[in-house]
């Protein structure tokens, strides 16, 4: 009798953490097909080659891992002696299998490929197949995604001809994981989509539900919250109606990550505690050990780390126990990193040193890598250059070897940080460049979300090489890489669409000083770009990143490039707590947080000669210009004590002689420094006196204008910016945001207020109400000048384009030619939160006012009530020359459902355009006003804001005009009337803007009522 191996099936389970190194997510792995041994002498030795067989299915599903080997060894031996070949490779397979398990790899790839010698001789096709699939995946959990592919494909091919589809699924999935692991999510739900295709034909329920639960991951990676719990959702369904409980368990682990992701982090730890009792129930410990150690990440995150440090040594425990290597490192790998947060760098190198003894051992060159990379952090933190820079080059060897570029380029940034921190900045600059070129071209072939995503990842890298090029006085060149950091992926996207309308091809490289300056010249504008530089700020012994100086850099119409910089870091030593910026949500902010006693700069300090000269001969001139006027002072004060002396001869105190010969000196050297930086220096710095972060002041000064608005928190939030109550009116926080942003550059702005300034923000800059910032006279910013914002440079070249493409005269558009207006529509419903029951927004009948009033000024009709569908808007969008929505505008990254615009519902849609779906239009619309509810807003990236003023610019609108928190009805039509009034008079928008809010403001003083809108893009 011939023994009968059946198949094992080993199930996807995902470890949440919060360091970079993670337990890696399993694989689906055909292990061992259906096979027969050779005809025994006796049906003993048969009959106990299945018993044994069975046995150690069993221990490898209760995960007792040793024991499953020993006991396959038994299997192997016998079928061996009794000489059955394709027996001895389909349990070489097994081996194989259980090594991985143990994160033991280097054996694994050994027994995997003496199974595949095997299956290749004996001619079995599909047990071939199946190996060179599991190699496949030991290269993946050694992150050599190369060598993963490879054998995937290998795979792939073969079971396609001998007909599997179950194995052919399999191969699409694994190689939809690489892809994942790769950060090409598009690609990797590509072949996700495949496998759940195959997995549906043939009925295979199980797999259908991994890979359900496979897409989820994606889309908890691309920030999709929705469509990751739906697909989450349908895959629970299926593993519970299969019985398949470690499925159950896994998938609800997977579902707390997604709650872990929005912040929801009660939710989570629910979750996860639902898995951890799965789990338990039905024996499966290397489940039990991962989601342990998930609900550690979840203390980590939460900043309980006497929690964390609880989970992840039960974690580690049974890790040890089931012998499962691969995990013990990680988890030892995670408890290091706790340790590293507490500042307690002892016990970090500790257990970081522990997890590389692991990684050595199982052959994980690409976690020996990275933990190399995490013991060069502590070094890092501790001050200890040398030794960090020592372990980040081996690092660096290692992530090299294995073709990790991704990998390779983070870690020639922490160099480039290092050489910072040393002040070597040109080594500095040397390693960030070369770390800007590895990883620039591993977003070629994306889509626009997973550049973004990649952006989100390595945007520090552009911070970090500005700083060591303004050390160095290249302040030009910071510029340039100012610009190359942000919005690439938008400037791509736009490009791309203009590539295929104008006759000269818009290029996608970054513009050069010498075409800022250009680009200033054709909008005749003053631009102003910011950048936010964060360092690592000790604070009561625990590092956290905070803002640290505030570069900025003036280009006016007249092209030349000037240079200034703020330093932040007073703000951080006068503030109560950093804990305000932690990215938590408001519910774990401590009530009471103790205020620091210790916080301490560790990371790089600013160069204190900064300041420098326009002028070749600058400092021949300075020498000069000083001795003249001292010895013009000395001349002087001699001059005049003579002749007082002379005129009376009672002067005896001949010590004031050389007091006033100082005070005139000094004087005069003031006098010149200051007649200096009226003519513009190029770099100069300025200390602040505030007592709040920057971020946090920005946070507190959106709830003072907002105090109504329920989704402030969430777009704060996404930002790591948690608002408290702080002393102080809306009137002093928008001066100390003058005083951040304005007065440094304050004698470089024009006099003209007609003239434009066009702001490009950054980050949190973003949420700025930049027209009602107040100067120490109480006058605000749009009465001194007229207003627009950008998200880069380059795109106002685009946007310039996109104006040029239309050809068509605002005169034109204004006397009623295609102009389509909505006002009110009878309101869709959205969940208030993920997972809750849809509910109808309130409707606006201001806004419906406001419409009804607007089509008076441009003759046509408003579309209002259940007139306003989506169907109908699109029909008139397409060829409106001016579009005005006067509607909800949703943000709703927390929700799931994206940036929209809200329309009146149908039988055939839900009512909501979303900003996916007008990156798709091809508009020919001068003007796009969306006048309602926080139609600015959007997840602000390190692409800038990722929402609807965006995808319209992309789909041909080159001015959009939106608002940054939601206004109340009356002085919103008030304001837009106005708006469109004087643009009758003037088809220069910004102008008119500006006039507008002038108007209002006298009617409503409040800033909240008028300083909402921005312009984004070209004025005329």
């Amino acid at each position: 009798m011939k023994p009968k191996f059946g198949l094992l099936a080993l199930i996807t389970i995902l470890a949440t953490v919060s360091t970079p190194w993670q337990l890696r997510t399993q694989e689906n792995t055909s292990l061992i097909s259906n096979t027969s041994a050779q005809a025994q002498t006796t049906q003993d030795r048969s009959e106990e080659a299945l018993r044994l067989y069975q046995l150690g299915v069993q221990q490898y599903n209760q995960g007792q891992f040793r024991e499953a080997l020993k006991t396959f060894e038994q299997v192997l031996r016998i079928v061996r002696a009794i000489g059955d070949r394709q027996g001895e490779g389909t349990n070489l397979n097994n081996i194989g299998l259980v090594y991985y398990r143990l994160g033991q790899y280097t054996q694994a790839l050994k027994y995997y490929q003496q199974a595949l010698t095997i299956h290749k001789k004996v001619g079995n096709k599909a047990e071939e197949g199946t190996t060179l699939n599991n190699i496949g995946v030991v290269y993946k959990s050694l992150g050599q995604y190369t060598q993963a592919l490879k054998y995937y494909q290998q795979a792939l091919t073969i079971h396609k001809k001998v007909g599997n589809k179950v194995e052919e699924g399999t191969n699409f999935t694994n190689i939809g994981l690489v892809y994942k692991s790769l950060g090409q999510y598009t690609q990797a739900l590509k072949y996700h989509q495949q496998a759940l295709t195959l997995h549906k034909q043939v009925g295979n329920k199980a797999g259908e539900g991994t890979t359900l639960s496979n897409i989820g991951l994606v889309y908890n990676s691309l920030g999709q919250y929705t469509q990751a719990l739906k697909y989450h959702q349908q895959a629970l369904t299926i593993v519970k109606q299969v019985g398949d409980k470690t499925g159950e368990g896994a998938t609800l682990s997977y579902i707390g990550r997604v709650y872990y992701s929005l912040g929801q982090y009660t939710q989570a730890l629910k979750y996860h505690q639902q898995a951890l009792t799965v789990v338990k129930q039905v024996g499966d410990k290397t489940g039990e050990g991962i989601t342990l150690n998930s609900i550690g990440g979840v203390y980590n995150r939460l900043g309980q780390y006497s929690q964390a440090l609880k989970y992840f040594q039960q974690a580690l425990t049974i890790h040890k126990q089931v012998g499962n290597k691969d995990g013990e490192g990680a988890i030892l790998s995670n408890i290091g990193g706790v340790y590293n947060r507490l500042g307690q760098y002892s016990q970090a190198l500790k257990y970081h040193q522990q997890a590389l003894v692991i990684a050595k051992q199982v052959g994980d060159k690409d976690g020996e890598g990275k933990i190399l990379n995490h013991i060069g952090l502590v070094y890092d933190s501790l001050g200890q250059y040398t030794q960090a820079l020592k372990y980040y080059q081996q690092a660096l060897v290692i992530a090299k070897q294995v073709g990790d570029k991704a990998g390779e380029g983070t870690i020639l940034n922490n160099i480039g940080e290092v050489y910072n921190c040393l002040g070597q900045y040109s080594q500095a600059e040397k390693a960030l460049f070369t770390a800007i070129k590895i990883l620039e071209p591993l977003r070629s072939g994306l889509s626009d979300g997973d550049k973004i995503s990649f952006f989100d990842m390595q945007g520090g890298i552009y911070a970090s090489l500005q700083y060591a090029l303004v050390a160095q006085n290249k302040t030009n060149t910071a510029l340039e890489i100012a610009e190359r950091g942000r919005a690439r992926a938008f400037v791509e996207l736009l490009a791309s669409r203009l590539s295929s309308q104008l006759e000269d091809q818009s290029t996608i490289t970054p513009p050069t000083a010498l075409q800022m300056q250009q680009i200033a010249k054709a909008q005749n504008a003053t631009l102003i770009q910011y950048s936010i530089i964060r360092d690592r700020i000790k604070v009561q012994g625990k590092e956290e990143w905070s803002e640290s100086r505030l570069f900025i850099w003036v280009i006016p119409p007249t092209g030349r490039i000037i240079f200034r910089w703020v330093d932040l870091k007073p703000l951080l030593k006068q503030n109560t707590s950093l804990s305000e910026l932690a990215p938590n949500s408001p519910s774990v902010v401590p009530v009471a947080p103790e205020s620091p006693t210790d916080i301490t700069t560790t990371a790089k300090s600013a160069p204190q000669w900064m300041i420098t000269w326009s002028h070749p001969g600058a400092i021949a001139l300075v020498i000069l210009s000083v001795g003249s006027l001292i010895g013009f002072s000395i001349w002087s004060v001699r001059f005049i004590l003579t002749r007082t002396a002379i005129q009376n001869r009672k002067l005896k105190h001949h010590w004031l002689i050389p007091c006033l010969l100082f005070v005139s000196a000094v004087g005069s050297v003031g006098g010149l420094i200051f007649l200096m930086t009226r003519s513009q220096p190029i770099a100069q710095n300025r200390n602040l006196t505030n007592d709040s972060l920057l971020s946090q002041l920005i946070g507190n000064t959106r709830v003072s204008l907002a105090e109504n608005d329920s989704f402030t928190q969430q777009i704060l939030r996404g930002l790591g910016i948690v608002p408290k109550g702080q002393k102080g009116s809306q009137s002093d926080r928008l001066q100390q945001l003058h005083q951040i942003l304005i007065e440094p550059i304050a004698d470089l702005l024009p006099t003209d207020p007609n003239a434009r300034i066009i702001f490009i923000p950054q980050s949190s800059l973003f949420l700025v109400p930049f027209p009602a910032l107040k100067d120490e006279q109480g006058k605000y910013l749009i009465e001194k000048h007229t207003i627009l914002t950008a998200p880069s440079i380059q795109t106002l070249d685009l946007t310039r384009k996109q104006k040029q493409r239309l050809r068509v005269t605002d005169a034109l558009a204004l006397q009623g030619k295609n102009a389509l207006v909505v006002g009110n529509p009878t309101m869709p419903s959205v969940p208030p939160q993920i997972g809750e029951s849809p509910q109808q927004l309130p409707s606006l009948p201001g806004a419906e006012q406001e419409a009804k009033a607007i089509t008076k000024l441009l003759k046509t009709t408003a579309l209002t009530g259940n007139q306003a569908t989506k169907q109908a808007v699109l029909e008139k969008m397409a060829d409106a020359r001016i579009v005005h929505l006067a509607t909800h505008g949703l943000l709703d990254e927390y929700r799931g459902l994206g940036s929209a615009i809200a329309l009146a519902p149908s039988s055939q849609d839900d009512g909501l355009l979303t900003a996916e779906q007008i990156l798709d239009l091809k508009l020919n619309a001068e003007l796009v006003v969306l006048s309602a509810c926080d139609t600015g807003r959007g997840k602000i990236t390190g692409d800038g804001v990722v929402g609807l003023s965006r995808s319209l610019i992309t789909a041909g609108v080159p001015s959009v005009l939106v608002s940054l928190w939601s206004v109340p009805d009356a002085p919103t039509a008030s304001l837009m009337i106005e708006f469109y009034r004087n643009l009758q008079h003037n088809p220069d928008k910004a102008q008119a803007l500006r006039k507008a809010m002038l108007t209002i403001m006298k009617q409503h003083p409040d800033p909240r009522d008028w300083a909402a809108f921005t312009l984004i893009g070209e004025a005329e």
